[in-house]
């Protein structure tokens, strides 16, 4: 799997399959004899002359599929590049991650060398649950808590339980949450913050967002045993809990879930205009099919973190950034995965925008980063948004 090759490593088998062409026909000589493309130089997307060249590499040999990631990869109209691999570049490691921990700030790493090294993901898990300790600003949320500790939260009654015991049965997540003690951990989080936000209480979101942080906190990435995974933790349910409450007050995610859905709005109000200002030949056409109003298929993607059925290690990434970042990393995220099936929606009306945007965008843009997640850094650097 690609994830576990170094990006040195994949940018050598795209130098060799470039630059090392078979011979060819006399016919097709020409093209071949171009000069390669500068796969050196930052932002520059390859040619379409260097994607003829691929298209007749690929003519002559039979390639593996991780091969075939190498060539999807370049053929992406302007879209992917290759960057050069630096010094600049650095992607941190187990023992860099234990640095910052330890002095509890970020001094000496790039935010860019940070946000790289958590799209491909060098956390590990046990590294993850001291990062979101950190991050989440634990300690001071629990002293402004005072006498209303998570224990004595979760155990108050709320008008909220009927709807959140609804919610709970249903949210399956990998099968996850059908265990009766994943199920409890869930339910008792979403009781405990009701009860410490009486104004917003309970909403339909907010138990998408708490599997995700239940699974992701426990979970390495490279584990693949999912099966029979239950776990019954008080202390880690309280510290998950935390990082809740610093998702909704710190960083006023609450303000998605509002009556109204005022903030909501605003939220997507300001990815239209990212949208405009990057996509405009995109925003254009959206508006020639008649959608003036962007609310009806992005509302989802906000109310959820972008994490609503898709697979838990990509939520994983997604809370790492959302994290450090806040709001800003799901308008990123939705711009580069309208910018990658930009193609598709162009040519699409009103009614089939809608429903690929509400049941197709997310997980066929995730798909592609099943083999390897350096995509995801290449289509958010080509945006100027890392």
């Amino acid at each position: 799997m690609w994830l576990t090759k170094s990006y040195s490593f994949i940018k050598t088998r795209i130098d060799y399959h470039i630059r090392k062409p078979p011979q060819i026909q006399e016919g097709q000589q020409e093209i071949i004899q171009q000069p390669s493309p500068n796969l050196k130089c930052k932002q520059r997307s390859v040619s379409a002359n260097s994607k003829m060249k691929i298209n007749i590499i690929k003519d002559y040999y039979k390639i593996s599929k991780d091969d075939q990631y190498i060539y999807n990869t370049i053929e992406i109209n302007d879209i992917i590049f290759i960057e050069q691999v630096s010094k600049d570049n650095k992607i941190l490691e187990k023992n860099d991650w234990q640095i910052i921990l330890k002095n509890k700030s970020f001094s000496g790493y790039k935010v860019q060398q940070i946000h790289q090294s958590i799209v491909l993901q060098t956390m590990e898990y046990d590294i993850r649950r001291q990062w979101w300790i950190f991050v989440s600003n634990q300690e001071q949320n629990k002293k402004e808590l005072k006498n209303q500790s998570y224990q004595k939260l979760k155990k108050s009654d709320t008008l909220h339980k009927i709807q959140i015991e609804k919610d709970v049965v249903r949210t399956i997540i990998h099968d996850m949450f059908k265990q009766y003690e994943n199920q409890q951990s869930l339910r008792n989080i979403l009781i405990a913050y009701a009860n410490y936000d009486k104004e917003l209480g309970y909403v339909q979101g907010l138990n998408i967002i708490v599997a995700n942080l239940l699974v992701c906190y426990d979970l390495s990435v490279n584990d693949q045993q999912l099966n029979d995974f239950e776990v019954m933790d008080e202390e880690r349910d309280e510290t998950v809990f935390f990082i809740f409450l610093y998702i909704m007050k710190d960083q006023n995610w609450r303000v998605v879930f509002l009556e109204g859905l005022e903030g909501l709005r605003l939220k997507i109000d300001v990815l239209e205009q990212m949208m405009k200002k990057k996509i405009p030949e995109l925003h254009k056409h959206f508006y020639d099919e008649g959608i003036t109003d962007f609310f009806p298929f992005f509302s989802r993607f906000y109310m959820t973190l972008l994490m609503y059925n898709i697979p838990w290690r990509f939520s994983g990434m997604i809370l790492d950034l959302f994290l450090i970042e806040g709001e800003e990393i799901i308008h990123k995220l939705i711009l580069a995965m309208l910018l990658y099936h930009k193609n598709k929606l162009i040519t699409r009306n009103y009614s089939d925008i809608r429903i690929f945007c509400q049941e197709s965008l997310v997980n066929s843009f995730l798909e592609i980063f099943d083999v390897s997640q350096t995509n995801l850094m290449a289509i958010l650097q080509k945006l100027n948004l890392l």
